[in-house]
């Protein structure tokens, strides 16, 4: 490409273009870069006319004479008012069997039409970067939180069966027969939230329960405790998931209502059988427990319907005891009732 055919060919194009030799002389500008640059251009050097260091200059040189691909670049081009101008500009070789061109194509940064959406481009890479790496620290705060959690869980639990520990020497130790049933009682309820800890720390959710596993387990250690192997306790199955503090009241519950049973439904029995049902109606929770035994008799007065009415209340809800051919409790604890007043 030379002479004719070469100017023709840069006035064609709307940005400001040269012809250079591989050294950088300029063979021919067209009336863009005339404008751009000042005149005349011809014969002038294109590290004459930079302001960038001479060996950035012979870098993009060298990278345009070495490809027919046009390859990106930039320049600080010095304008004729003594000022510069900063110029995107894409280099290639050009020309036949002669002496290769270089064709430089120049476009002023400054008036880049697509300049605002890039920069929101960049506004936008550089919002999702500070997103995942907020998210990133969020991940790795709850993954620590969840450890902490499972931790205290655990220590909750160890805790736990220490002082089931403790409370089992000072049973054994009691002279007295009415101490040593008091302290069997407050095993049973150590117990039954040793059982809930151990529940929930063999769960990825330490916010909640299977409520079916949660009581067949704390029906088998009260089971153990009282050694009647006449008496039967049957859980009813179930798919009920239980929030943190309602089961524990219902654990609490439960265990009441099964060790009064044991104690006083079956006195002149030695085969007997206790029922136990979980159910949910609406956000409440329902838990039934019946007996075939001899009715109500010293479990109407006793402390132990007086602390399963208090855990109700502290819920929101309500016990209800009916006597027919045995014992049958209901209570209800309500899910998104506000809580009462704590148990006496």
């Amino acid at each position: 490409m030379a002479g004719e055919a070469a100017r023709r060919f840069l006035a064609a194009l709307d940005e400001p273009a040269l012809l250079l030799t591989p050294a950088g002389a300029v063979r021919h500008a067209n009336a863009g870069a005339l404008r751009l640059l000042g005149g005349p251009l011809a014969g002038r050097r294109l590290a004459g006319l930079a302001a960038d260091p001479p060996e950035a200059v012979a870098t993009l040189l060298r990278r345009a004479a070495g490809s027919t691909q046009a390859l990106p670049g930039s320049l600080r081009l010095r304008t004729p008012d003594g000022g510069e101008r900063r110029c995107r500009c894409r280099g290639a070789r050009v020309g036949g069997a002669g002496e290769p061109l270089l064709l430089l194509r120049l476009e002023d940064a400054a008036h880049d039409r697509f300049r605002p959406l890039t920069e929101k481009i960049v506004a936008l890479n550089a919002g999702i970067r500070r997103s995942e790496r907020d998210r990133s620290r969020l991940e790795a705060a709850l993954e620590q939180k969840g450890t902490l959690l499972r931790e205290l869980h655990h220590r909750v639990k160890n805790n736990l069966q220490t002082l089931l520990g403790i409370l089992a020497i000072a049973e054994k130790g009691a002279a007295a027969p009415e101490a040593r049933e008091a302290i069997r009682d407050a095993r049973a309820r150590v117990e039954a939230m040793a059982v809930l800890q151990r529940l929930l720390y063999q769960r990825d959710d330490l916010a909640s329960v299977d409520g079916f596993a949660f009581l067949a387990e704390l029906c088998a250690t009260v089971e153990r405790t009282f050694r009647r192997p006449g008496i039967a306790v049957r859980v009813a199955p179930a798919e009920v998931t239980l929030d943190l503090d309602v089961a524990a009241a219902a654990g609490l519950i439960a265990n009441e209502l099964l060790t009064n049973a044991f104690k006083h439904a079956f006195p002149d029995r030695e085969r007997g059988e206790v029922t136990v049902r979980l159910r949910r109606d609406g956000g409440d929770v329902v838990l039934v427990v019946e007996d075939d035994g001899r009715g109500l008799g010293p479990r109407a007065e006793g402390t132990g319907l007086a602390l399963v009415r208090g855990l109700a209340r502290q819920h929101g809800g309500t016990c209800v005891v009916e006597a027919a051919g045995g014992v049958r409790c209901s209570v209800v604890l309500r899910g998104r009732a506000e809580p009462g007043p704590p148990p006496p």
